[in-house]
This record gives structure tokens, sequence and C-alpha cells, in this order.
């Protein structure tokens, strides 16, 4: 069994439910990995946001290195929740102060990154790789993530638009990590 099929939640609402939980513990927690806090990450620009961001992905993947290894280690699973957490509440505020900036309502783009989450924490994730891996599903979700971080910070001055849909999808795969390795604790 993968870390992924370990980790599937049920379609329909209660699987949604325990994505939105996953969502909330996962901000929460993150800025226990970024050394961040409230009032400095809404003191930040989107910019500022996405590089905290950026940085924290390339993180993350090496740790997915180290996590794919050894899955079952407690310390591996313990780093890959905490690292993913911390990414998903730097692009989680990176969304709501962009939403600020602009003048858009950040709910729609929050709805997107929970339907990521669903998406790759269902058995239909096999489409989202298209056949191209890096390595195993974590390594490669990880560097998704990065991917779409990256993604932003390039579009951001010519597409501002263009900006809340990758780091939607940032976050949203992020959640799906955190609840592989979170899945991890429960033993």
């Amino acid at each position: 069994m993968t870390p992924f099929e370990r980790a599937l939640v049920e379609l329909g609402r209660r699987g949604r439910e325990s994505i939105a939980r996953a969502h909330g513990t996962a901000i929460a927690i993150g800025g226990n990995f970024t050394g961040t806090s409230y009032d400095i990450e809404t003191a930040c620009s989107t910019q500022d946001l996405l590089c905290l961001a950026g940085d924290a992905a390339v993180d993350l993947a090496m740790i997915a290195q180290i996590f794919e290894a050894a899955p079952t280690a407690d310390e591996h699973a313990a780093m890959l929740r905490s690292a993913s957490a911390g990414v998903a509440r730097l692009t989680a505020r990176a969304l709501e102060i962009h939403a600020r900036d602009t003048g858009y309502d950040p709910d729609v783009w929050i709805a997107g990154a929970l339907d990521e989450t669903a998406l790759v924490m269902s058995d239909d994730r096999d489409l989202m790789f298209n056949g191209l891996r890096a390595g195993g599903e974590t390594v490669t979700l990880a560097r998704r993530i990065a991917s779409s971080i990256f993604a932003a910070l390039a579009c951001a001055p010519a597409d501002r638009m263009g900006v809340p849909g990758h780091v939607a999808n940032a976050l949203g795969a992020s959640v799906a990590l955190f609840m592989v390795a979170d899945s991890f604790q429960d033993e």
C-alpha cells in the first residue's frame, strides 16, 4: 500500500470535511516550520510570501525524498507533516494578501485548493501526473508544489489574476501531502 492509498479520503461531504479539517490544522501549525507568525505574514507582500513559500517548497521536496526512502519512519513522516504544513500556511497567507491587495474574494480560490486536495486524495490522482514521475508520488507532488509557486512568482508582474490559480494548486497539493504524513501519526 502506498502512502497515498493509506491516506485516501472518501468522496462526498465527509471527505470534504476531512480535507477542510486538515487544511485548517496545517495552516495553524505551519508557523512552526516557517518560523513566522500571523502578524509577520500579514505585513508581507504576496511576493515576499511566495518567495518564502518557494524556499519552503524546496525543503519540502528534499524531505519528500527522505520520506519516500522510509515512509514508516516516524521522524520522516513528522518532517513531511511539518514541511507541508509550512508550505500550506505560506501559500494560504499569500492567497489572503493577494486578495486583499487586488480586491477579489479569496473564497473561490480556497475552494479550488480544497478541490485540488480532493483530487490528489482520491483514486483519480494518477491523472494529475500524466504518467510523468520524478520519483514516487510524494516527491513528484512536492516538486509540482514548487513549480506552482514559482509559476505564480513568474506571472505576478504581468498577470496578477494568474497568481491565485497557481497558489491555490500549491496550497491544495500541500494539504494533500500533509494528510499523507498525518496518516502516519495515528500509529
